[in-house]
């Protein structure tokens, strides 16, 4: 009986030890495919054990502990424009730029890196990929799509579902192809989660705003119907399911007398909005006591909408004022230009009182020639020139106005003003000493070594009361 008894235990004894060895090497081999070591690396390195993210399901995020890499797969629902994401880490361990950071997903241009350390030193560094739901794709628009390319930027606002896919928001390419031509023009875009200057102050729906920078200025658009392509620096595309129609907007020119008009240099760029390439577009030129002169374009600007204007004219240096003529009809489109010898003269764009130059400037072509500016001695103007051009490397140099009396021109006054600032922008003051009357008003520099430099004068008479 004895005998039997100790076969008994001993049989129980090697079933025991036989079910704790399988116990342990399921334990180290039996875990599901997907189930994370709660505890440290091989070599003791710190682990992200789990990762959660508001608004994305548990199941979205893997976490790969070979590769050291954590997969965030972006619902095509998901609404924010950032991402924070909680760490379950191993004991004693935290992320090197601390814990509550919060990861902008449009501005993501490639992998997140996550390092973590541990109080003796150990490091690890993980990697978070996002990945889009689903494939690129853009939202149904609601009502008329057609746009009016305006002088102002205006907007085409679409949205876009499973955008975020860790390329980032930049090198974005959205192209407008005509139907009938097949004309391809690509306009700036700029994009939005969940804020947009689309009135839409909040993405319900997962969507994000691609709004295209609509302008006349910035490259040439044909009106007619277009088709929508959108393309990102991954390759991935899409294509806007329905059509959107472009209206012929105003054509205006970008009149500057900063911008000198050169004699006798070659073709004059002028730069403007909404030059179509099937209009004639000239300019007429009017000068004081001068007769008008139309100059027509030479051809079109290739990329950027302007036009080529000749500079082998019989004109003497100046303030002009110019318009601008479509298929030989004058339109709204005016302004003040400097026609010069010289690429830089020393010119004076605005004179206006202080806090007020584009209500109160005095200069312009809604002044007619003949029209004096008047100037009331004491009181403070501001005086818009581009002497810092010539006094930037000279800190002697003395920028002054000159006036010469029309009726004695014996009678010459200098004002001097300023401390060379790095702006063109000045206070000045008439004093009450200088005579009053009628003058001819230039600007002037008088160079550190003695040399003066003279502007352009004035296109109208300064009266001085």
């Amino acid at each position: 009986m004895s005998t039997q008894r100790s076969e008994q235990r001993s049989s129980l004894y090697y079933v025991a030890l036989f079910l704790g060895l399988s116990l342990l090497l399921c334990t180290q081999s039996c875990k599901k495919e997907n189930e994370v070591d709660p505890g440290f690396g091989p070599n003791g390195e710190p682990r992200i054990l789990a990762v959660r993210i508001p608004d994305i399901p548990d199941q979205n995020i893997q976490i790969n502990q070979d590769t050291k890499q954590i997969t965030v797969t972006i619902p095509t629902s998901y609404s924010a424009s950032f991402l924070k994401p909680t760490l379950t880490l191993t004991p004693s361990t935290t992320v090197a730029y601390g814990n509550d950071y919060i990861l902008d997903i449009f501005a993501v241009a490639s992998n997140f890196p996550l390092l973590i350390s541990t109080t003796n030193n150990k490091t690890n560094t993980y990697t978070m990929v996002l990945k889009p739901a689903g494939d690129l794709r853009f939202g149904t628009l609601s009502g008329p799509q057609a746009y009016s390319v305006g002088n102002q930027t205006n907007y085409i606002c679409l949205p876009v579902y499973n955008y975020v896919d860790g390329s980032g928001y930049q090198n974005n390419t959205l192209t407008l192809i005509n139907k009938v031509s097949g004309e391809r023009v690509q306009p700036s875009v700029v994009v939005f989660g969940r804020e947009s200057i689309c009135n839409r102050t909040s993405t319900t729906d997962g969507a994000t705003i691609v709004s295209i920078y609509l302008n006349g200025y910035e490259t040439y658009y044909k009106p007619g119907d277009y088709t929508v392509e959108l393309a990102k620096p991954n390759g991935r595309t899409a294509t806007l399911a329905q059509t959107i129609q472009l209206l012929k907007g105003t054509t205006q020119a970008n009149f500057n007398a900063n911008y000198t008009f050169q004699l006798n240099s070659g073709d004059y760029l002028l730069y403007g909005s909404n030059f179509y390439k099937d209009d004639k577009l000239s300019v007429r030129i009017q000068g004081r006591n001068q007769p008008a002169l139309t100059l027509d374009a030479l051809g079109f600007v290739d990329k950027q909408p302007g036009i080529r204007l000749p500079t082998a004219i019989n004109l003497t240096p100046g303030y002009y004022y110019a318009q601008l003529l479509v298929n030989g009809i004058a339109t709204p489109s005016t302004g003040r230009i400097t026609i010069s010898d010289q690429a830089r003269p020393l010119i004076i764009e605005a004179l206006s009182l202080p806090g007020q130059a584009t209500l109160k400037n005095l200069l312009g072509d809604s002044y007619s020639f003949d029209t004096p500016i008047v100037l009331t001695r004491g009181v403070a103007y501001s005086l818009n020139a581009n002497y810092y051009l010539f006094t930037q490397n000279d800190s002697k140099a003395i920028k002054q106005l000159r006036l010469t009396g029309l009726d004695d021109p014996a009678q010459v006054y200098t004002i001097m003003f300023g401390s060379n600032p790095p702006t063109g922008v000045e206070q000045i003051t008439f004093p009450g000493t200088l005579p009053a009357g009628r003058y001819q008003l230039t600007i002037q520099v008088v160079r550190g070594d003695g040399t003066v430099i003279d502007g352009i004068p004035l296109e109208r008479d300064v009266v001085i009361q």
